[in-house]
C-alpha cells in the first residue's frame, strides 16, 4: 500500500485491527548478522487470536556465518548463543507454514522481506515463499507521525522505538525479535485509535 496521507496510515491500522480481520495478519521480525550479506540469528512471528497477540515462532537461528560485532552490540546475540540452534533452512519452513495465506507485517518491510527472500533463496533456490502478502508498518507509522522528506519525496522513516514512544506505546526489550513483534502490534493498535 502507498501511504500518502496521515489518514491512509490510520485507516490501514484500523483495517487490520477489525476483529474479523486481525487473525489474518501476523507480524514477522528478524535479527541478523549485520548489514553485509545479512543472515538471520533470531526469528519471531506473532499472530493474533482476535483478543490479543500470540507468539507463533520465537527462536534463535544458527546463521552459519559470523555475526558482525556491531550487530551483536545492538541485539545482544553472540555466536556462542546461536550454536546448536537450527539453521534458517529449518526455521524458514516453520515460518512459511504459519505465514501461508496470511498478511505478513514487517516493521521495516524492505529490509525484512529482502532478508527473508535472500535466506529463502540460499536454502531453497526460490525467490520467496509462495502465497505471502507483505505490509510495512514503518511506512504507515512514518505517514501517521508525519515528517516529510523533500529530497526523497516520501515520509521520513522512523525507528520502531521512536514511533512507539511518540504514540505512548510501552517499549520493552527493544531489538529482541519477539518483543519487536509485540511492539509492532501495539503500535498498530495505537494508530488504529487515532482520529484522521
Amino acid at each position: 500500500m502507498i501511504f500518502k496521507t496521515r489518514a491512509d496510515g490510520i485507516n490501514w491500522a484500523k483495517g487490520i485491527m477489525r476483529p474479523v480481520v486481525r487473525k489474518d495478519y501476523v507480524v514477522l521480525d528478524f535479527k541478523t548478522t549485520g548489514l553485509t550479506n545479512p543472515a538471520v540469528v533470531q526469528a519471531a512471528l506473532v499472530g493474533h487470536n482476535g483478543k490479543s497477540p500470540v507468539t507463533l515462532v520465537s527462536t534463535l537461528v544458527d546463521p552459519e556465518q559470523e555475526i558482525e560485532v556491531g550487530a551483536s552490540k545492538i541485539h545482544g546475540i553472540t555466536q556462542k548463543m546461536v550454536n546448536g540452534y537450527d539453521s534458517f533452512a529449518i526455521v524458514s519452513k516453520l515460518l512459511e507454514a504459519r505465514m501461508r495465506s496470511k498478511h505478513v507485517i514487517i516493521y521495516n518491510r524492505k529490509f525484512g522481506q529482502s532478508v527473508f527472500i535472500h535466506q529463502y533463496a540460499r536454502y531453497w533456490g526460490a525467490t520467496d515463499a509462495p502465497g505471502i502478502k507483505y505490509h510495512c508498518a514503518m511506512e504507515a507509522a512514518a505517514c501517521v507521525l508525519g515528517e516529510w522528506n523533500d529530497y526523497y519525496q516520501n515520509w521520513k522513516w522512523i525507528k520502531l522505538v521512536d514511533a512507539c514512544r511518540a504514540l505512548k506505546v510501552k517499549v520493552n526489550h527493544a531489538h529482541d525479535a519477539t518483543a519487536d513483534c509485540y511492539m509492532t502490534w501495539a503500535l498498530i493498535e495505537a494508530m488504529s485509535k487515532l482520529e484522521e
